[in-house]
């Protein structure tokens, strides 16, 4: 219901990148119960980030 949500407010595009971000919060959670994170993660995490911010403000093109 939240997802449907997204989509009306942001569109289906950026709204996709919303689903991106489980990932992270999975990770920021193993790590607050004491998982290890490893430098792999880190670099995983930082590309997901990135990856959702260029969907978030890239430039929309009309049509």
């Amino acid at each position: 219901m939240i997802y449907y949500f997204i989509i009306e407010t942001l569109g289906s595009v950026r709204a996709a990148g919303a689903t991106y971000i489980a990932p992270v919060v999975a990770v920021i959670i193993g790590a607050l119960i004491g998982e290890d994170i490893t430098s792999l993660e880190i670099i995983a995490l930082v590309l997901i980030l990135s990856g959702v911010l260029l969907i978030q403000t890239g430039r929309q093109t009309s049509g």
